[in-house]
């Protein structure tokens, strides 16, 4: 069984984490963003920073490295947006113009999502009645380095017919379009492939 041809729409919801600071003076500083170090292409990277002791309006925070851009979203909290792969890439904490920190990032893409049935991935045999016993299409992301949610907009099933010829049916969002599933119980037979 094979999937492909499906598009997705990515929300992201990502946790938090201390890391470890590089500070040019006596000012504590604290940078905290997502797991490992890494900060991903495609995605706003949420970032929290704070200078102890410093009101945030004398706090200002660079980046350099992964294309990367920094916006001021609140009080002490920043998105990153990054858009090139990179182990060198640099989040700079200054007050008042003076450098007072930086801490380093790995700049990596998001692990690419597949279509799965029913669990099964692309290349899994199932049986044609479990096969046929799915609503749809979902989402497997493996090694997701935080919780992805995935949404499905469309996908295209294809599989052929007993003459030979080949079944194209297109579905909108994830569940099987009663034409698909007509299909599948006439076509989804022992042995066959479906894409």
């Amino acid at each position: 069984m094979k999937y492909q041809n499906f598009t997705y729409r990515l929300f992201c919801i990502v946790s938090l984490s201390v890391l470890s600071i590089v500070s040019s003076s006596q000012t504590n500083i604290s940078v905290s963003a997502i797991k490992m170090n890494v900060l991903y292409i495609g995605v706003d990277n949420p970032l929290s920073v704070a200078a102890a002791g410093v009101p945030d309006n004398k706090v200002t925070v660079s980046i350099d490295g992964g294309g990367g851009i920094i916006s001021k979203t609140d009080a002490g909290l920043y998105s990153v947006k990054v858009t090139t792969q990179t182990d060198d890439c640099t989040v700079n904490v200054y007050v008042e113009g003076k450098l007072v920190g930086a801490t380093k990032f790995r700049v990596r893409t998001l692990p690419e999502p597949a279509g799965s049935v029913g669990g099964f991935v692309s290349g899994a045999y199932v049986s044609g009645d479990v096969f046929r016993s799915q609503p749809g299409l979902g989402i497997y992301v493996a090694n997701s380095p935080f919780d992805m949610k995935y949404e499905v907009l469309g996908f295209t099933l294809v599989l052929a017919d007993d003459k030979g010829g080949i079944k194209t049916i297109h579905c909108n969002g994830a569940l099987f379009s009663p034409e698909a599933k007509q299909n599948l119980n006439l076509y989804g037979k022992p042995g066959n492939l479906v894409t």
